[in-house]
């Protein structure tokens, strides 16, 4: 019988995209046939959405394995004319012929960033729901105290609940430095009865490198360091005199200079 996780976000800007392809390289490597649905595609159609597509380019999933269900607006504004109903049979039907395939598939919910997030989480829970999945809920961590966290896990589970939701795992993402055994302490009290993990925020995963910078813009090198796995901290565009300037750059910076600025590229 195939196994399904319905990965969810708790809140915007959770980081859920990282739980869900930590989850998704774990089960292609150890489930056997994976299939990868997303209900509510982010992109402007179905076929657009980039987190499908990337794991169809990174795990060889094809279109039968790995789609989209309808998008986010569409979804919510059936769901404001009273097709709530129709939209989740939709959505199990689309999983139902997936998961026939497959060993093992990971739903991937909505990231709560339409100006309805609060529509969006409950069609997220009645998704998860009506498809009879656990839920793997995250939670951001980022810039938030331990006691908001634990705040927002209570909040999430109070809502699962009320829609008949089972919640497999709570997970905190990027909690800040030195805060873990606080916020473990919030986790201990706001959910005592359900697993809590923590991802700790580790500021590299966010940074690009110059090669992807140089692949984003198709760029082709001509001179200088082939160290093009060197993280970008910042962007600084030099629009001063090379004096000015070269006290505000630091390591890890791009500078962005136009060509007839030789003294800054000199000066670099």
């Amino acid at each position: 019988m195939v196994q399904g996780l319905y990965i969810a976000s708790a809140g915007p800007g959770s980081g859920k995209s990282l739980a869900v392809l930590g989850m998704v390289d774990a089960l292609h490597r150890h489930a056997g046939r994976l299939g990868f649905f997303r209900p509510l595609a982010a992109g402007d159609t179905v076929d657009d959405d980039p987190v499908v597509l990337l794991l169809r380019r990174l795990y060889e999933l094809g279109a039968s394995r790995s789609k989209a269900g309808t998008t986010t607006a569409t979804a919510l504004a059936e769901a404001r004319s009273g097709q709530q109903d129709e939209l989740v049979s939709r959505m199990i039907g689309i999983y139902n012929r997936l998961s026939r395939g497959c060993d093992a598939v990971v739903v991937d919910g909505s990231d709560l960033r339409s100006p309805d997030a609060a529509g969006e989480f409950e069609l997220n829970a009645a998704l998860a729901s009506n498809l009879g999945l656990p839920v793997l809920a995250v939670v951001g961590g980022r810039g938030v105290p331990p006691a908001r966290i634990g705040e927002s896990v209570a909040t999430a589970l109070k809502q699962f609940k009320a829609a008949r939701c089972s919640v497999l795992a709570i997970v905190v993402n990027r909690v800040e430095p030195g805060t873990a055994e606080r916020v473990e302490q919030a986790l201990r009290e706001a959910a005592p009865d359900v697993p809590c993990y923590l991802i700790p925020e580790v500021a590299e995963i966010s940074t690009p490198t110059v090669a992807d910078i140089a692949e984003s813009l198709q760029l082709v090198p001509s001179t200088g360091s082939k160290e093009w796995d060197r993280d970008i901290r910042r962007i600084r565009v030099a629009g001063m005199g090379a004096d000015d300037f070269l006290p505000a750059v630091q390591t890890g910076d791009m500078v962005l200079a136009s060509g007839d600025r030789t003294d800054i590229i000199l000066a670099c």
